[in-house]
């Protein structure tokens, strides 16, 4: 459904909304780029988490590949086709729109790892502490 929004508002101009960047090609060339790149992501981390992307298994967590530096390597992919499609765009509407989408998936990865500590406990909590949510996290 979110998808088919962006594409509706992709192809259809919202009347009075600013463009983001006065050069069209600039646009595609930030936005598609970023499209790839999110789709690629999303794409890599469903094949590692292979069948438990859609059923979880009690006894084995997920931490190896993406898994191993960013806990929703998903959601990161996600939110980068998102920005992509804004950009490519180059709609400001869409641009607001993904920023506000972008701060509801981040507040249900807060809920999801609520979920995660009580299913694995210290063992999600130790995986928490080294690796970044949406980044890998910057070693000291």
């Amino acid at each position: 459904i979110i998808f088919l929004n962006y594409l509706v508002f992709f192809v259809v101009p919202v009347p009075r909304v600013p463009n983001i960047l006065e050069h069209e090609n600039l646009a595609y060339f930030i936005g598609f780029p970023l499209f790839i790149l999110g789709i690629l992501i999303m794409i890599l981390s469903i094949k590692i988490a292979g069948s438990e992307t859609m059923k979880p298994k009690e006894d084995t967590p997920m931490f190896k590949g993406f898994y191993q530096y960013i806990r929703h390597p998903q959601t990161t992919g996600t939110l980068i086709v998102w920005f992509g499609l804004a950009f490519a765009s180059n709609r400001m509407f869409l641009i607001l729109y993904t920023i506000i989408l972008s701060l509801v998936y981040i507040y249900v990865t807060y809920l999801e790892e609520d979920d995660l500590i009580i299913k694995y406990g210290d063992v999600y909590i130790k995986y928490r502490e080294k690796t970044g949510r949406f980044l890998p996290k910057i070693k000291k």
